[in-house]
């Protein structure tokens, strides 16, 4: 107890420094996060909230709203898991931070409850951020009492220690059971089985007829109702809000204590599974990751990139941050695992889509599913591409000796994002307008539209990031954390919801009547001007900005 304590003490002093040091950021860039954040806040409350009124008078039943929320919070369990595994792995075994700790008396146990805290940490700040407004939006549609808001922060709390611990706990069994080889056919086997289900997954869709009346809606959440089950902590933490909520009673209460005492009493048990576990396996899996050879790296993707004769030092920089993403299995299986859920919906949204013979469903579903394929990049982008020149700061001196400009190394960084970003967002667009059956023309521009928002949002992170460094730290979860990772998600995030926003109005107007089809036209082409517009200031400011501070950078 006393170790963890003084953990916890040298943690407390770490970021009350952090945070004396953010008096040394001028006002203006603190106005902005401020102003730009409210901004999100505000827009994550607002369409919810007019979700759930939307929902409810379409299909005349309040409970719909708790089901969408039951479900919410089952997908964010899921993300939560993963997401804790990733981190806790990072940081139980491949920090500087464990290496001190695996030298000092502390038991295995104490250093993992002191990592678990910091995985928490840097995986729910932005569960709280964006769920929060949601949850929000759900009391004033339910028109709640004033402790419904208290229990949000107070079940919240409990449940986010759950995923966390499980997360943990999966890490630590993989690094500590599982061999290399074992993991290496783990990974082979579940890329041929998305590569099949995105094979395959067509031909299964292009059978099932859609259906055809407004209740399919309600049939695809029936469908997804095993989502509310007791066995699942996200319909404990669901179901304390709906009773807090409805204006409950003297029962009501106790059954909302009862699901707070479920969350608050399996996080403590996990939290001691997850101690005595690690006392007993952290030491073998520790010397099992530390010593495990690297040698084998890219050979289960097969990249041979060779070439003869020179290369240029742009090839060669590219090559390089290819290489490193391949290696590191933390980066690209999270990639997989969010543009795969992406692919396995669009794959199946002739089963699960509204009746597509009405135009303002097609239309609404296909903007909706364009700004999801953008939204997921504006955050891949913020949590891998802007940390990749930050962790250069170990090695700027080997680029140094390199015969060539600094900007070819913030170019290489700006073609590798923009070339794989574009690549996959397209084939998911084109997939997703396929699926639907959109009309030629909307899916140029929907082609288009992600073409200028890969161009953008790549140039914005690496711009950025090179204006923002943090070149003494290694942990990308912590670089992304900072004021400049927190600028770039919030001016990501504006960006693609102007973009979309201001497309997709045009077309919902003239669905439902309110303009001619000329007006359409004329108003997507204004679309267009402006969406040119802005991917040009935020692909061309940042870019510029950051070529100036990297060539006035001293290393």
């Amino acid at each position: 107890m006393n170790g963890i304590c003084s953990l916890l003490r040298v943690r407390r002093r770490i970021i009350w420094n952090i945070l004396r040091t953010v008096r040394q950021h001028s006002r203006l860039k603190m106005l902005s996060i401020a102003v730009l954040g409210g901004a999100i806040w505000v827009g994550l409350y607002i369409f919810p909230y007019c979700g759930f009124q939307w929902v409810v008078q379409l299909l005349h039943e309040g409970s719909i709203s708790d089901m969408l929320i039951s479900l919410f919070f089952f997908l964010l369990t899921v993300m939560l898991v993963f997401s804790n595994a990733v981190i806790a792995y990072t940081a139980l075994f491949r920090s500087e931070e464990a290496r001190f700790l695996r030298c000092s008396p502390l038991s295995p146990g104490t250093v993992f409850l002191y990592k678990l805290g910091e995985s928490l940490a840097f995986s729910s700040w932005a569960f709280f951020l964006l769920g929060v407004p949601i949850m929000l939006a759900y009391g004033v549609h339910k028109a709640a009492p004033w402790y419904y808001y208290v229990a949000i922060f107070v079940l919240f709390s409990s449940f986010i220690l759950i995923p966390a611990c499980l997360g943990a706990l999966i890490a630590l069994g993989v690094s500590a059971f599982l061999r290399r080889w074992m993991r290496r056919a783990l990974t082979r086997a579940a890329i041929v089985l998305a590569l099949a289900a995105l094979v395959i997954g067509p031909f299964y869709a292009r059978g099932k007829e859609p259906q055809g009346n407004i209740f399919a809606a309600t049939k695809l959440l029936r469908r997804v109702s095993f989502t509310q089950s007791v066995y699942w902590p996200s319909a404990w933490v669901s179901r304390g809000l709906a009773i807090c909520a409805g204006s409950p009673g003297p029962e009501d209460l106790r059954d909302g204590l009862y699901y707070l005492g479920l969350l608050a009493s399996n996080s403590l048990l996990l939290c001691l599974v997850g101690y005595a576990f690690a006392n007993r396996a952290y030491s073998g899996a520790w010397d099992s990751v530390q010593s495990a050879s690297s040698r084998r790296g890219l050979k289960p993707f097969g990249l041979g990139l060779t070439r003869r004769g020179p290369a240029s030092p742009m090839f060669t920089l590219l090559v390089k941050d290819l290489k490193t993403f391949v290696r590191d299995p933390v980066q690209w299986v999270q990639c997989a695992v969010l543009f795969g859920l992406l692919g396995l919906y669009i794959l199946n949204l002739r089963n699960l889509r509204y009746p597509s013979e009405q135009p303002m469903w097609r239309s609404l579903t296909t903007f909706l599913n364009l700004g999801s394929i953008c939204l997921v990049l504006a955050t891949l982008t913020t949590r891998f591409v802007f940390p990749m020149f930050s962790l250069e700061g170990q090695r700027f001196w080997v680029l140094g000796l390199i015969p060539m400009n600094r900007r070819c190394v913030l170019w290489s960084k700006f073609a590798f994002s923009f070339g794989a970003s574009l690549i996959i967002t397209e084939i998911l667009m084109v997939m997703s307008d396929f699926m639907l059956g959109e009309p030629l023309g909307l899916t140029l521009l929907h082609v288009f539209t992600v073409a200028m928002i890969s161009l953008g949002l790549s140039g914005m992170a690496v711009g950025l990031s090179a204006l923002y460094p943090s070149l003494r730290e290694t942990s990308p979860a912590k670089i992304v954390s900072g004021f400049g990772g927190t600028l770039n998600l919030i001016l990501s995030l504006l960006y693609v919801l102007v973009v979309v926003t201001v497309e997709a109005a045009p077309v919902y107007l003239w669905v439902t009547g309110a303009i001619s089809y000329r007006g359409m036209l004329l108003g997507l082409g204004g679309a267009t001007g402006l969406l040119i517009v802005l991917t040009a200031v935020a692909f061309a400011l940042p870019m510029w900005l950051g070529s100036r501070a990297l060539a006035k950078m001293e290393f």
